[in-house]
Formats: structure tokens, C-alpha cells, sequence
């Protein structure tokens, strides 16, 4: 929870700097690791109970740091900490809940036609 407002706070605070300039690099490192923690504190199934808002505000961050309108410093911290592998596995975690429940659905429709 302590990691979720860490991050949605440097997203803020990181935008407002780049509008205004030149970001602090510890502001991105801040964010950087707080996108860390989030992802490395889910454990195993606790990302597929994220809302489509927390999913909103880890993307924000990513983008912030590293999209379009991030900034060197960003790119090598989401780099060096491998944080696009890290949301890929969870999202691979996703898919394959996703998998198994339309496959229970489809069980359960069956028996039930039967």
C-alpha cells in the first residue's frame, strides 16, 4: 500500500518536474523503485486482484519515467532494474488465470447441458 502512494506520488511530482525542466534524478530513482517494490511485494496472485485504476496508475508511472515524455535517466532505471520483465510476468501470470477460468467456465456450461 506504502509503495502504491509512493509511486502515484513520484508520478506527480516527476511530470510536474519535466514540464517545469530538468527532473531531479532521485525523484526517477524514487519512482523507479516504487514501481519495484509494487510489482515485487504483489507475490504470486496478488496483481490479479488489482483494479483497472491501480493497473492506470502503474502504466502512468511507467510512462512517466520512461515513455515519450520520460527521460534518459528514467530508461536506464526501468533498464538496469528489468522492470518491463517484471510487468511482463505478471501479465503472463494474468493471461494464464484468464486461460484457466474460461476453461472452468466451459466445464461448468458443459455439465450443465448435460
Amino acid at each position: 500500500e506504502v509503495s502504491a502512494l509512493m509511486m502515484r506520488l513520484t508520478t506527480h511530482l516527476l511530470d510536474l518536474s519535466q514540464r517545469n525542466g530538468d527532473p531531479p534524478e532521485s525523484l526517477a530513482e524514487v519512482q523507479a523503485m516504487s514501481v519495484v517494490t509494487l510489482l515485487d511485494a504483489s507475490g504470486e496472485d496478488h496483481t490479479s486482484k488489482w483494479t483497472v485504476k491501480e493497473w492506470e496508475w502503474l502504466l502512468q508511472a511507467l510512462d512517466t519515467l520512461a515513455g515519450a515524455h520520460g527521460t534518459d535517466t528514467g530508461r536506464r532505471l526501468v533498464a538496469r532494474l528489468d522492470i518491463i520483465q517484471r510487468l511482463d510476468d505478471e501479465w503472463e501470470k494474468l493471461e494464464g488465470l484468464t486461460r484457466e477460468d474460461n476453461m472452468a467456465k466451459e466445464i461448468i456450461n458443459k455439465f450443465q447441458e448435460d
